[in-house]
């Protein structure tokens, strides 16, 4: 039985059909962790300028 989907967002089935379709190369692989990071990194600035610290990047 299909169902049919009115969301705009993607399932966890087109992202595995889409994911088959990239290279696997260490770059593809890195790509998921590069966004966490940013964010962990720009979190962690504006914390920092709030506490009035002075790391700099």
């Amino acid at each position: 039985m299909t169902e049919q989907r009115h969301s705009p967002f993607r399932d966890a089935h087109e992202d595995r059909e889409t994911a088959g379709d990239i290279p696997d190369t260490p770059q593809t692989r890195a790509r998921p962790i590069g966004w966490p990071l940013r964010m962990m990194i720009s979190c962690a600035a504006m914390n920092c300028a709030r506490s009035g610290c002075s790391w700099s990047c």
